[in-house]
């Protein structure tokens, strides 16, 4: 995991992120050198961050942003949305990084998970029976089949087309991985008895996979911030990415804001942000979440237990006390809500947002940094492991000075390779340069 803070207002925005990646699950191994923050382009004012997974179909995010910084020179844009929409055509149609093959690769290990997932489920409950009830007969299988596969099915029909997925897409997946999905499904399902419905299904899930916009962990978050060449006052566009089959990756849009008349300063944590809710907000998010179940249990249970001390009542008469009573409680749970929430805006947020409004840059950077580095403190004095950590890399981006570096860390001693200063020096200043940008 990862903390990262994007703070605008009408002169720039501070990019922070710390430096820690996690590798493997259990026992978790922590390092603390990763780079999560880019420029996006040389010579653009132009940011980008990442967080959670640290590569794309195997390929580092790093790899991915530098190849596309070349590719993109002197290239520019007339908004910032328009480079984030350019970056996500770039992994569309970047084969030689995700050749065919690859994508197959994914489908395939995709379209397992998901059946194995099921057959799991279908086992227990198969186990659970035998341990239960006196016998398991060939129908009380099917039925168990039956009712994994629907359930799974129902569970992924709820969710929406993620970006990209039109009508009728659906079904062309099926038509044209038909061969590799009834391949997996025999290998993982082998004699289970399928009806022609939990069939059609099956297919129909193996699609879902890739089509709905149900992320789970494994996901990378992208953040772009910055300024169009048409742009006064920056921006900042984000979205979720999930692996790619055929050319066509699994993108939603998270995360926006626009700083201009309407709105002259925004602060927008990522991954862990947690500490940062809390400085915001006044209060731990979970637990005012804690707090208003608590509350919302007490104006459920009192009614019953104050109208059973009142003599004289008859049932059907408490029974209708009780819910009149437990109504006017939701009533006053949602006042409740309501005015903690414009108090929290008011006292909070507000003040934070009219001081962003005023600060230079440098005091921007340090903001964010402070953020970051406030959640890698909560981190390392618990119990829980460090995932947040390491040397905080802090970027500011104006329109006047470009993506300028306030921190960052480097795995090399620059004065032992001057060859890597001056080839950056070249790219971008020099006449002939490979991002020298010509002025009319």
């Amino acid at each position: 995991m990862t903390a990262e803070v994007a703070i605008l207002n009408t002169s720039a925005v501070a990019l922070a992120a710390d430096s820690a990646v996690t590798i493997g699950t259990d026992p978790k191994k922590v390092y603390s050198s990763a780079n999560k923050l880019f420029a996006l382009s040389k010579i653009r004012p132009v940011g980008v961050m990442f967080f959670n997974a640290a590569d794309f179909l195997g390929v580092p995010w790093e790899t991915i942003i530098k190849v596309y910084r070349d590719r993109l020179g002197t290239q520019g844009f007339a908004r910032l949305e328009d480079y984030c929409a350019d970056f996500k055509r770039f992994l569309a149609i970047a084969g030689d990084l995700f050749p065919p093959t690859v994508q197959r690769s994914y489908l395939e290990e995709c379209l397992r998970g998901c059946f194995l997932g099921i057959r799991s489920e279908i086992d227990r409950r198969v186990k659970e029976h035998i341990e239960t009830a006196r016998g398991l007969y060939p129908r009380d299988v099917s039925r168990i089949v039956d009712r994994s596969i629907q359930e799974n099915y129902d569970w992924w029909s709820r969710f929406k087309p993620t970006e990209g997925w039109r009508s009728g897409d659906e079904q062309r997946f099926i038509r044209d991985h038909a061969q590799l999905i009834v391949e997996i499904k025999d290998e993982v399902f082998q004699n289970l008895p399928l009806s022609r419905q939990s069939l059609v299904r099956l297919k129909k899930l193996g699609v879902m996979v890739f089509s709905r916009n149900y992320f789970g962990e494994v996901y990378t978050g992208i953040v772009v911030a910055g300024f169009g060449d048409q742009e006064t006052f920056p921006s900042l566009r984000s979205f979720q990415i999930q692996g790619m089959v055929d050319g066509k990756p699994k993108l939603e849009d998270k995360q926006s804001a626009v700083i201009g008349p309407d709105s002259s300063a925004a602060l927008l944590p990522f991954a862990q942000r947690e500490m940062v809710d809390t400085f915001m907000s006044g209060i731990d998010p979970k637990l005012l979440v804690s707090l208003s179940q608590y509350i919302r249990k007490v104006l459920n249970d009192y009614p019953e237990i104050m109208v059973s001390k009142i003599a004289g009542l008859s049932a059907p008469a408490k029974s209708m006390l009780v819910n009149e009573l437990r109504t006017a409680g939701d009533e006053v749970l949602k006042v409740f809500l309501s005015d903690t929430n414009k108090e929290t805006w008011r006292s909070y947020v507000q003040p934070v947002l009219d001081a962003i409004q005023a600060l230079p840059k440098d005091e921007l950077a340090a903001m964010a940094e402070a953020l970051v580095n406030l959640t890698s403190f909560k981190r390392r004095v618990t119990l829980n492991a460090e995932t947040v950590g390491g040397p905080v890399d802090v970027a500011v981006i104006s329109k006047g000075d470009g993506f300028v570096w306030v921190k960052h860390k480097s795995y090399f001693d620059p004065g032992l390779n001057p060859r890597l200063a001056f080839k950056q020096m070249t790219d971008v200043c020099v006449p002939g340069g490979k991002n020298h940008e010509k002025k009319g």
